[in-house]
């Protein structure tokens, strides 16, 4: 993550104030509803300011410009996403800078309409730095918590990520948006992760590992162990052969042992 500050710099002075304009103007348009909404906002700002530097100012803070910033810094000086929920924790909890406030996420709605419409070059220059920024095998294998890549291809696999049967499967490498793919499907149903609420629950699950050994699951569900496998083994649908399972994954098994245990 700490390769997106350079890329971002590079990419800035590459497309230069075209970029920054169409970039403006985009964010402006959605956020205040509309072109003529944003135009009468801008009118409303520029009449009550004294200045240029004023009016600025003040379309930063309408804009959440140094809320933004931070997220970002934030994002940008850490080296993988565990690192990155705890960074966005220590950030100051205030009503501007809290990720989960009602001006962020106002803001995240913006990113999230132009990332669903595929028209508008607003999301272009982010998504193009996101493909610029890889994550080696290792890399990611470490923030999961699996040691080797027989097992990582087994999961890989077994969720349809990505194609493993590549001879040079070891050696590839996935950018930004394939790692928080393959993380968020390890940790999260559906492979969605809800940073404003689970956040606590996200950093927990990366402190504690993404990975759940049969013993926890034993000790999770008071069976022992033999039943334990019995279960499992009913689940024909997951690797049968491995010895931990990736946390969503676990808490299926566990709702099933549950299930039956109630029988």
């Amino acid at each position: 993550m700490k390769q997106m500050k350079s890329t971002i710099e590079k990419d800035f002075k590459k497309k230069g104030k075209t970029l920054q304009a169409l970039l403006l103007e985009n964010v402006l348009a959605t956020f205040y509803g509309g072109k003529e909404k944003a135009a009468q906002r801008l009118k409303i700002l520029k009449s009550s300011s004294n200045s240029d530097e004023a009016f600025l100012e003040a379309l930063k803070e309408d804009l959440l410009y140094d809320e933004w910033m931070k997220v970002m810094g934030a994002f940008s000086e850490t080296d993988n996403l565990s690192d990155f929920f705890k960074a966005i924790k220590g950030l100051p909890n205030d009503s501007t800078v809290n990720i989960a406030s009602p001006k962020l996420m106002k803001m995240r709605t913006v990113v999230e309409k132009y990332d669903r419409s595929g028209k508008s070059p607003f999301l272009d220059f982010p998504l193009d730095i996101a493909r610029k920024v890889y994550f080696t095998i290792k890399e990611t294998r470490g923030l999961l918590g699996i040691k080797g890549n027989r097992i990582f291809k087994k999961w890989m696999k077994h969720f349809d990520l990505y194609d493993v049967s590549d001879s040079n499967f070891a050696k590839r490498k996935f950018n930004l948006l394939e790692y928080m793919k393959i993380v968020s499907t390890f940790i999260e149903k559906g492979g969605e992760l809800n940073i404003s609420d689970n956040i606590d629950a996200y950093i927990k699950r990366f402190e504690d590992g993404v990975m759940i050994s049969k013993g926890q699951l034993a000790e999770i569900t008071e069976l022992d162990y033999r039943k334990l496998k019995e279960y499992i083994s009913d689940l024909n649908e997951i690797p049968q052969d491995v010895h931990k399972f990736p946390y969503v994954i676990a808490q299926q098994i566990i709702a099933y042992c549950e299930a039956q245990e109630l029988e």
